[in-house]
């Protein structure tokens, strides 16, 4: 583990490129982003993986550390980029992207994700695991897991329905859109705290403070652009933020919101400034689904063949070489469909 927590962290450092002048302007373009999911769906194959294996070694023990210390936040620039571009294209695209919504963003990934709990069924089946068809049912929801990641999804599920709705009703209105999405947001954490276990909903307003800066990035920019000490001042005070509310919040839910909050904003302006390239790691971005919920169809076969107690690292290896193909075999799948 730690040899791939050192490859990973040369791939983004090798190619990396600083603005001098300014800010980069292109800092939250496609590419860009892509770069920064790709690094932590990869920081999520190794969270995974942990739990599939026993990592022993001082080096697998202090990468482990490491995400323990990361926790939640290796997903909360999923979300952050995602209500960004979902309202992005709001903005460009008005009444006839959120018309489109539901079949286009809702419907698609919805149908991925159903396609992957089938398989994921088969493989039980081979296994000899079984569940009650309620359990079933519900995992095409992400409310219940057969094997695979479920609460990200079922926090998707719930934006993306929110989004729809919402923007249906009031997308010449964005402040109040966005305010609707906000207070839904807020309505979820509260009733999701107290059905299910923290993971589900401490970093939710990600999703809607990506909209918000999405709402706000020309004022933003401009800001920066015109005062660059403004921008170093707001870089360090979002980090010191960020550190502050680690060390000192408590509460795993509404605490956790509020670190991940300034965590997004972290990563987002340094990203103005710092440009990593890197056309492996942006393939994993680019991929990013696929990666995340094929990932422990692998870890679960290898361990069901005792590999993961023969030898850790040959179970790594085979699991993330596995993982890969299987993401370019569901990628290959879906090109031959109608």
């Amino acid at each position: 583990m730690l040899y791939f927590f050192i490859l990973l962290a040369l791939c983004m450092l090798t190619k990396m490129q600083i603005c001098t002048k300014g800010i980069d302007k292109e800092y939250i373009a496609k590419d860009n982003t892509q770069v920064i999911k790709g690094a932590f769906i990869l920081i999520v194959f190794m969270s995974h993986i942990r739990g599939y294996a026993a990592f022993e070694s001082q080096g697998d023990l202090f990468c482990i550390k490491v995400l323990n210390y990361i926790g939640q936040l290796m997903v909360a620039m999923f979300l952050f980029y995602g209500g960004y571009g979902v309202f992005e294209a709001v903005k460009s695209k008005g009444k006839s992207y959120i018309d489109n919504f539901g079949k286009k963003r809702i419907g698609k990934v919805w149908l991925d994700f159903a396609s992957a709990v089938l398989i994921f069924l088969a493989v039980d089946a081979v296994l000899g695991k079984s569940y009650s068809a309620k359990h079933i049912l519900l995992s095409f929801t992400g409310w219940t897991s057969i094997g695979n990641s479920n609460w990200y999804m079922f926090a998707i599920f719930t934006l993306y329905i929110f989004t729809f709705v919402i923007f249906k009703f009031l997308w010449k209105n964005k402040t109040a859109a966005l305010t609707a999405m906000t207070i839904c947001s807020f309505g979820y954490i509260f009733m999701m705290s107290k059905v299910k276990e923290y993971w589900w909903s401490d970093t939710y307003l990600c999703y809607v403070l990506g909209m918000w800066y999405s709402f706000f990035k020309t004022k933003i920019e401009e800001a920066f652009e015109k005062n660059i000490i403004a921008y170093y001042i707001s870089t360090i005070a979002v980090i010191v933020f960020y550190f502050l509310t680690k060390d000192f919040c408590t509460d795993k839910v509404w605490g956790g919101n509020i670190i991940a909050v300034f965590f997004c904003l972290s990563i987002v302006f340094v990203t103005m400034k710092i440009r990593f390239k890197n056309k492996l790691i942006m393939w994993c971005g680019e991929n990013l689904f696929w990666i995340y919920i094929l990932q422990r169809l692998p870890m679960m076969i290898f361990t069901e063949l005792g590999l993961n107690v023969y030898n850790v690292y040959i179970f790594f290896v085979l699991s993330f070489i596995s993982t890969v193909l299987l993401t370019i075999g569901a990628k290959r799948a879906k090109r031959l469909l109608p």
